[in-house]
């Protein structure tokens, strides 16, 4: 899922891993919508395909989002979002992307070439930041963790998720049930105390 003003949903979810890779290919800034970055309602729509309107929270422990961006946002209230996701149990991994300094955006021809950078409504050119407190604030309020320019971290720590969740999945737990059978055992052992004992006559 892309988004930028609005979420822009490109691929549905899918174990089809080349399928999303090709839709991944095809994703870029001028299929978005409406323009704009507003984190939170990206935060609510991914939450709405994660969780959807399941009444038990607890199925979605490991479910997890991953949000790349630059942080910055048109108040959306990405926070309050992050923390309905934690309330839903969906953990958000953030990946900062860009510079504290901040950077011009490019605004590029069909092609892909950059014809100039894009500029407000009064004509000044806009600056994108990164917003590294918000990110970080996100990831540690839902249990994810934050990576500035690098995924590995993240996929290391999805990847002990992962195990994790097979561990508690695989788990053997025992149940007692040794109660049955002593009492059987005990029934025979009283029934056998009240029978009268047989006396056995040999003959020659």
């Amino acid at each position: 899922m892309g988004f930028a003003g609005e979420p822009y949903i490109a691929c549905p979810l899918t174990t089809d891993y080349e399928a999303a890779k090709l839709f991944l290919d095809i994703l870029d800034p001028y299929t978005m919508p409406v323009g704009g970055t507003k984190i939170g309602k990206a935060i609510s729509k991914a939450l709405e395909i994660l969780v959807g309107k399941e009444k038990d929270k607890s199925l979605s422990q490991y479910k997890i989002c991953l949000l790349i961006t630059d942080g910055e946002d048109l108040g959306s209230e990405p926070v309050k979002s992050a923390e309905l996701a934690k309330s839903m149990g969906v953990r958000i991994y953030t990946l900062g992307i860009g510079t504290k300094q901040g950077e011009l955006i490019p605004v590029r021809d069909s092609v892909g070439n950059i014809i100039g950078y894009k500029k407000d409504e009064k004509g000044n050119f806009v600056v994108s930041k990164l917003d590294e407190p918000t990110l970080i604030e996100i990831a540690n309020l839902t249990g994810g963790i934050y990576s500035y320019m690098d995924i590995m971290p993240i996929i290391k720590n999805i990847k002990d998720l992962k195990r994790l969740m097979h561990e508690q999945k695989y788990r053997t737990h025992y149940k007692e049930r040794y109660q049955i059978p002593l009492a059987i055992g005990i029934v025979f052992i009283l029934l056998g105390m009240f029978l009268p004992e047989r006396k056995i006559i040999k003959t020659v």
